[in-house]
């Protein structure tokens, strides 16, 4: 503690010093050389503001003697204009700290209401609010906010606004305003800005005590800027503004008594306790240094605590690109082909490395080739570090459309490299070495035919190097292709993107086999590859926090990795076939059960409907300025349209049916709109991971319960008021349903449940949810087969009529498995229950009836209404005294029923198959337990979700 202590002592007085010494100067260049009659000193040395319009830095200074002993230090200077039309005034400075690069622009804007006599005040820091409130205009209080200087302890530096000298004549406000930084609580440098006048006979600027200079033409609307009068500048430091008194002066205060401090050299102990200490190990002292402290030291940048600062103490420490080529340590030239597949097989592990959540600079900027790729003189390392700048900036422009990543997923900081491109030559920028699309497609092509030549004159096709090294040239160019096509997808490029996508698949067997012929990195080194990459490099570049350790992946399973990820695109491009809606959420779904990456995630969005209408749908919905996309509301619209159409045929949307009412097709649009956003963000939610997609649903689900009631009232106007037919309402229901079953599933594949609460979860989907499911889809069935009669009945009545098949038998068919599946649950979960099988909480540390409540709160605003725990109560009462022995039979007999209907399907995928295997165990265990195995153990079950994430095999230990 003392030497953080001593450490913010030492800084503060090197602070003093540079102030002090900079203000003595410029007090004696006034005093020598300036007239009395000049108002203000020029101070150029530590001014910090400017102004935003001329970007001139403000250098006027009050010449009052501004200085005494005893006084913190405090320079006032005078404020530029501040900017009034009609009750709103506007005052703006800028804030520059050149030697932290650091720059913001700062601005007030205080609104007058003068009937209730009130000032809003809103503060922004380059056009981001950052404080806005409203408060009496005879009593405002003062506002400080924090300034992120970098390399600083946050709060350490802040700025304040206070308005003072305020009065109100007839309804006219006149205010002053003064803006304060501060250093540790204490104002080093305050900045004056114009009082104001604002009120019905116009706006005006003055100083404090001065002549208001009233602007009579602010009423109409214009705005007004005076410029300061010559009179005395008020300092809020030196006159007392909270008794609006000016009698007292700084030379009442008297010095402040001098404080004496018992400091202790701890130098010499320090280090001899360190001695066994380890590079990056800190001692702890329970009574003088702990967690506190060490987190001190590290936002102070402390090299000696700080663990991010490990660069500035490594030996040997991080070589830059100039370097490392100047000593020899990095090759541009005549490389080896096997050290180039090392540079290449290593940096697409730091691009997986990156792809799972690490940043850039601490993965794929390690590379020190891509520092500087126009410097390099093998053309085929050059071409291909280019093209990475290529690709990971379509990479990064695919995640961003999509926006379904977070902040474990993906990390989009650029840490200042232009991605796309890297038109540097050394340290110089260089617009002419930009480089297009197709001109870095074409450089890659050429190496790839130059290295096909050079691979033919080799025999040995195991060991060919040149081989392997047109593979890894042709798949880089490949899949960047892929990637372009799939972020500017257009109606052609269909067949160009798989026939990319699978020359890639086989291109990526050539590299797996030749993943041995390059360069190796070392045995338990941090070195991804020998030569080229320095994992230090940027550290720099990081948040002064504890950095993220990041282990960059094994070079066998990041080529697996691509591998795989190629698959995956291949998949997710076959939702371009899909034209139902119904068909593509099963899609989605089915795409997120697969714990997809993000990058193949964030392509499935856009390849649906691009651009994204979930995207859209948000930035509409968040009031958030951006450009409109009509086309993709409309296209989705009609999407929505087709899918009502295809699950329950309402006659205001058949074109065949009798003419409806203006105001019902009216109805049907306006819901069909709201319905966008809704039903767009619950495809935008089977994108993002698995753990965040249950909290997403819960909050959806608010929305589809607006939804119901516009639904409700659609159907009403649709059927002429008598709403026979509920059309709209039954296709609304089966989404709010499979949404509400999505959200109670989740939650057994997170582990989020205890085995005593999975009674109620699986008798709640038992007894309501799927039963609705159930009934929802029998009754879209008998909407849509009443519609087809009607159609039918308009055709000739000479021509026979085809038998209609069951659009819903499967998916009718596989509620019904789901539900006798839950059931079964339920009931072998109360025998356990009663037999003592499963654990209890105590009831004085837990109470049932508030999990409960917890678990199914999102589902209270929807319909179907939520059944509440008294009535689970009432509705389980029987079954609480059943013989166990009965129980087991029900059970069995429900997973009886499961693996009944899931034989009669045909054609069973792997859900099927796995919903199998899982009702044939479950019917032997329980089959057991109902003729009295292990009758007297109370060793509780074990339920194993290995074969299926929501429904576990019942094992009996």
């Amino acid at each position: 503690m003392k030497m953080n202590s001593l450490l913010l002592f030492l800084f503060w007085i090197m602070c003093t010093v540079t102030v002090v010494t900079e203000a003595s100067k410029s007090v004696k260049k006034y005093r020598m050389g300036l007239s009395k009659y000049d108002d203000a000193m020029d101070v150029a040395d530590f001014s910090i503001y400017y102004d935003i319009k001329t970007n001139e830095t403000i250098r006027k200074m009050m010449p009052r003697p501004w200085y005494r002993p005893g006084w913190f230090i405090r320079l006032p200077f005078r404020g530029g204009p501040c900017v009034c039309t009609g009750f709103q005034c506007k005052c703006c400075t800028g804030v520059r700290i050149q030697a932290f690069n650091f720059d913001r622009q700062t601005c007030v804007m205080l609104n007058y209401e003068p009937t209730d006599s009130l000032i809003t005040m809103d503060v922004k820091m380059n056009n981001n609010s950052v404080f806005m409130d409203t408060f009496a205009a005879r009593n405002p209080p003062p506002f400080c906010v924090p300034i992120p200087v970098p390399y600083l302890p946050p709060g350490l530096v802040d700025m304040c606004v206070r308005l003072f000298d305020i009065s109100i004549v007839e309804q006219k406000l006149h205010v002053c305003m003064d803006m304060d930084t501060r250093v540790d609580k204490a104002p080093v440098l305050i900045l004056h800005f114009d009082c104001m006048d604002m009120g019905t006979g116009g706006v005006g600027l003055s100083k404090p005590g001065g002549q208001t200079n009233i602007s009579p033409d602010s009423s109409s609307g214009t705005t007004t800027e005076q410029v300061q009068l010559d009179s005395d500048v008020y300092d809020n430091v030196t006159e007392n503004t909270e008794t609006n008194s000016k009698s007292q002066s700084m030379e009442s205060l008297g010095n402040p008594p001098e404080v004496n401090y018992n400091w202790v050299d701890i130098t010499s102990e320090f280090f001899t306790h360190i001695q066994d200490l380890k590079l990056g190990e800190l001692l702890h002292d329970g009574h003088l240094f702990g967690l506190f402290e060490a987190m001190s030291a590290i936002e102070m940048m402390d090299p000696k605590m700080d663990a991010g600062m490990l660069c500035n103490r490594g030996v040997p420490k991080p070589m830059n690109f100039q370097k490392s080529v100047a000593c020899g340590k990095l090759k541009i030239d005549d490389l080896e082909p096997s050290e180039i597949i090392g540079v290449i097989d290593a940096t697409m592990a730091c691009i997986v490395t990156w792809l799972e959540g690490h940043s850039l600079a601490q993965t794929v900027f390690t590379n020190l080739y891509l520092h500087q790729p126009h410097s390099i003189r093998n053309k085929t390392l050059k071409s291909f570090c280019i093209c990475v700048y290529k690709l990971l900036d379509s990479i990064r422009d695919c995640i961003n459309k999509a926006q379904v990543f977070e902040e474990e997923d993906f990390l989009p900081m650029g840490y200042g490299y232009r991605l796309g491109s890297n038109p540097h030559s050394g340290n110089i920028f260089d617009a002419s070495l930009e480089l297009t699309e197709q001109r870095c497609i074409g450089m890659l092509r050429e190496q790839e035919e130059d290295l096909n030549k050079k691979a033919k004159q080799h025999d040995d096709e195991g060991n060919n190097e040149w081989a392997a090294l047109a593979a890894r040239i042709r798949f880089t160019r490949m899949f960047y292709q892929a990637l372009l096509l799939i972020t500017k997808r257009d109606s052609n490029s269909g067949a160009d993107c798989v026939a990319l996508l699978n020359g890639c698949s086989e291109t990526m067997k050539i590299i797996l086999k030749t993943a041995c012929l390059g360069t190796q990195p070392e045995e338990l080194s941090e070195y991804p590859n020998p030569m080229g990459f320095e994992p230090m490099i940027n550290q720099r570049l990081l948040p002064p926090t504890f950095p993220r350790y990041t282990r960059i992946k094994p070079r066998a399973e990041a080529l697996q990795y691509f591998d795989e990820l190629v698959t995956r695109l291949r998949h997710a491009w076959k939702i371009t076939s899909c034209t139902n809606f119904h068909t593509a959420l099963d899609f989605f779904m089915d795409f997120s059960r697969q714990r997809a990456c993000i990058l193949s995630r964030s392509a499935l969005q856009l390849l649906y409907l691009s651009p994204s209408p979930a995207a859209t749908a948000n930035m509409a919905h968040s009031g958030i300025s951006g450009p409109v996309q009509p086309r993709s509301q409309h296209v989705f619209v009609e999407i929505l349209r087709d899918s009502i159409k295809n699950f329950v045929n309402p006659p205001v949307l058949s074109s065949k049916s009798a003419p409806t009412s203006p105001p019902a097709r009216e109805f049907v649009e306006n819901f069909l709109a709201r319905c966008v956003r809704p039903f767009a963000v619950l495809l935008q939610v089977c994108g993002h991971n698995r753990a965040r997609q249950r909290d997403k649903l819960a909050l959806l689900l608010d929305e589809f319960a607006g939804l119901q009631e516009e639904a409700e009232s659609v159907d009403a106007v649709a059927s002429g008021g008598t709403g026979a037919r509920s059309c709209f309402g039954t296709w609304l229901l089966y989404h709010v349903l499979r949404v509400m079953i999505a959200y109670l599933l989740s939650g057994l594949e997170l582990e989020l449940y205890s085995v005593h609460e999975y009674h109620y979860i699986f008798w709640y989907l038992y007894e309501f949810l799927y039963g609705w499911l159930v009934s929802a889809l029998g009754r879209a069935e008998g909407l849509a087969g009443e519609a087809a009669k009607r159609s039918d009945a308009k055709r000739s009545c000479a021509r026979k009529q085809k038998r209609r098949t069951k659009p819903y038998a499967r998916e009718g068919l596989m509620c019904q498995v789901m539900q006798n599946m839950c059931g079964g649950y339920y009931k072998a979960l109360v025998a356990f229950k009663l037999q003592g099988k499963i654990q209890q909480p105590l009831s004085k540390f837990d109470n049932e009836a508030v999990r409960y409540k917890h678990r199914f709160a999102p589902l209270s605003v929807l319909t179907p209404p939520q059944v509440h725990y008294h009535e689970f109560c009432e509705m389980t009462q029987p079954l609480q005294y059943e013989n166990p022995v009965i129980l087991y039979l029900g059970g069995c007999k429900h997973f009886q029923q499961a693996r009944t209907l899931l034989e009669t399907i045909t054609t069973p995928d792997q859900e099927v198959t796995d919903l199998l295997k899982v009702a044939k165990t479950n019917f032997v265990v329980l089959k057991l337990l109902a003729g009295g195995h292990k009758r007297d153990s109370t060793t509780p079950p074990e339920f194993d979700f290995s074969v299926h994430r929501h429904f576990p095999i019942i094992k009996l230990v």
